[in-house]
């Protein structure tokens, strides 16, 4: 079995993680730029979409 484990976090979590406001963070998941992962009711997001979304906007400058 691989090592890999998925970090699956609220919409607080993930925005205070990327440093954004909550307001933000939901333009950013309605632009399709972060994805939503829906467990029940529930929207849980992937921190590697964050560490992935982090590492295009540092390439970008």
């Amino acid at each position: 079995m691989s090592d890999i484990r998925r970090r699956l976090v609220t919409d607080r979590e993930f925005a205070g993680y990327i440093h954004v406001s909550r307001s933000k963070f939901h333009l950013l998941v309605a632009q399709g730029i972060v994805p939503k992962i829906k467990l029940g009711r529930a929207a849980r997001y992937d921190l590697d979409d964050a560490d992935r979304l982090i590492d295009t906007l540092k390439a970008a400058r």
